[in-house]
């Protein structure tokens, strides 16, 4: 199960019954947006919508994965490729996929993470 934890930027994805965790670190945002060819914006647009390719949504989360791998010195994590996690994708379905990545996208889009890819403290208001 993963320990993934949204208020840290962490971000649950399962594949093939295994639960990993995807983080939007800048590095990773940067590769999204150069392997896929599609701004961020686009992505997340795409995600909400369910009518991200397949492609895309592997690129997406490989490297939100990877940026997690990074993150906790996991080097197996760190070795993951689009081609491995677009055949988990398909094998598990990608609806369930969308609302993930959109969430992802969403919190990196609005200036809610920082450059690690975790939560940003919110002032408090009164």
């Amino acid at each position: 199960m993963s320990d993934a934890n949204e208020t840290r930027g962490e971000f649950p994805i399962t594949l093939e019954g295994v639960a990993y965790t995807m983080r939007p670190s800048y590095e990773a945002l940067v590769q999204m947006e150069q392997k896929t060819g599609c701004a961020l914006s686009i992505l997340r647009m795409a995600a909400n919508a369910h009518a991200l390719a397949i492609e895309n949504a592997a690129i997406v989360v490989t490297e939100g994965i990877k940026a997690e791998g990074k993150a906790t010195n996991n080097a197996t994590l760190q070795q993951f490729s689009p081609e491995r996690v677009g055949a988990l994708l398909i094998d598990g379905g990608l609806e369930p996929v969308f609302d993930v990545i959109a969430r992802m996208l969403d919190l990196a889009l609005t200036g809610g993470v920082t450059e690690l890819g975790e939560v940003k403290a919110r002032a408090a208001t009164i």
